[in-house]
Order: C-alpha cells, then sequence, then structure tokens
C-alpha cells in the first residue's frame, strides 16, 4: 500500500503502476523490460541530459508503455520558477510554458494508467 496525503491509500502491489521521471539520464537501462509505463517529460536544449538520449530509447524500449515528450526550447529544470543559470557547466532554465504543459501531461498519463 502507497500512503498519500488525507490517510489515502493505493494498492499497488510489488510496482507502481505508472512513473512520470522529469529530465532523468536516459541510458541502456532503457533495454531492460518493464513492468511500469514510463513518461520522460525532457527540454530540447537539456545539456546535462540530452534528450536524444531517451527519444533513441523509444526505439529498443521494451515491456510497458514508454513515452518522451520533448518541451522545445527547454533547458534542464524547465517545471521550476528561476531564471538561467548555468550550473557545474550545464544550463539550467525555468521555462513556464513547458512546466504547465508538463504537469498537464503529467496528470494525464497518469489517469490513462489508473493512478488517478
Amino acid at each position: 500500500m502507497l500512503r498519500l496525503a488525507r490517510s489515502r491509500t493505493i494498492p499497488v502491489g510489488d510496482r507502481f503502476r505508472a512513473t512520470v521521471a522529469y529530465y532523468p539520464w536516459c541510458g541502456n537501462q532503457l533495454r531492460e523490460e518493464r513492468h511500469t509505463p514510463v513518461l520522460v517529460l525532457i527540454g530540447e536544449h537539456d545539456d546535462w541530459t540530452p534528450a536524444f538520449h531517451c527519444v533513441e530509447g523509444q526505439g529498443y524500449a521494451r515491456g510497458a508503455p514508454f513515452e518522451v515528450k520533448v518541451y522545445p526550447s527547454a533547458h534542464h529544470s524547465f517545471d521550476l520558477p528561476m531564471g538561467t543559470y548555468r550550473y557545474k557547466g550545464y544550463t539550467v532554465a525555468g521555462n513556464p510554458a513547458a512546466a504547465a504543459a508538463s504537469r498537464d501531461r503529467m496528470v494525464a498519463w497518469f489517469r490513462e494508467h489508473g493512478t488517478f
């Protein structure tokens, strides 16, 4: 059981019903078979965790659904209310339009996969 706010519980068995990942590293782990639907939300201009790794991963993903949504003109941390900065050699920048669209897509994904 997964306990949520307001004492609501959801039976999840031994895995999550769906997963959403904001700007993750998409490497060789995508070749492993998944049992949980995964949605990746990532920026087109992310130079920290490049989108092309995730997009390429769609071609060899196996098992449960795997979807990648790339937000045009968005950098790493696009969902945060912040300006544009350099951090450890990478660009991080908020993008209000991408942030709002990603939240809508995340909620829709969870609804599609029966978590709401």
